[in-house]
């Protein structure tokens, strides 16, 4: 039996199965979007709101997480961006875009040793040409006080090292709150 080829002849091109008609017997019903003044349609999500500029010979705002001198809670979580890193990057840190190059973990340390070790290990991964490290300072469930002595240590002594860039709790996996991972400058 011959098969039978569909030619345009035998095609329906009757009013109501022209594409137009076909589409929006799916699509069903629809409204224009709203036009700005310039004749483009409107975005469909609200514009972002810049902050408003600053007042003469104030201070700027501190820069993403919480200030050096703050008290750091057992739990809590630190994070920091120098000023003029782009969000984007802190949310690559956040994510794990950048792997671990290696790690210092200051489990049983004292303060003055433990900022030492820190500064010193900043020091060598920058040598190295490390991009990413991460730095375990413990929960500080043991700290005398109840306040993580070593956490708060390393929140004040990154922010004060000219070669990071950003630092972000790691993932709970990779000891959460009581690590960070730490962007060094390239």
């Amino acid at each position: 039996m011959p098969s039978a080829a569909i030619g345009a002849a035998d095609v329906d091109r009757s009013p109501e199965n022209d594409d137009a008609s076909l589409f929006r017997r799916y699509v069903g019903e629809t409204r224009p979007l709203a036009r700005e003044p310039g004749g483009r349609a409107a975005p469909g999500r609200a514009p972002r709101r810049r902050p408003p500029p600053p007042e003469a010979g104030a201070a700027p705002p501190p820069p993403y997480g919480s200030e050096p001198g703050e008290a750091v809670e057992r739990g809590s979580r630190i994070e920091y961006a120098r000023p003029g890193l782009q969000r984007r990057e802190l949310r690559r840190l956040h994510r794990g875009y950048y792997a671990v190059q290696d790690q210092l973990d200051l489990h049983g340390l004292f303060a003055a040793e433990a900022e030492r070790a820190v500064l010193d290990f900043i020091e060598d991964a920058r040598r190295r040409r490390l991009r990413c490290i991460r730095i375990v300072h413990g929960k500080g469930r043991s700290s005398a006080g109840g306040r993580p002595v070593l956490k708060a240590g390393v929140n004040r002594w990154l922010r004060l090292c000219e070669g990071v860039l950003a630092f972000c709790p790691a993932p709970e996996n990779a000891g959460g709150a009581g690590a960070v991972h730490v962007l060094l400058r390239s």
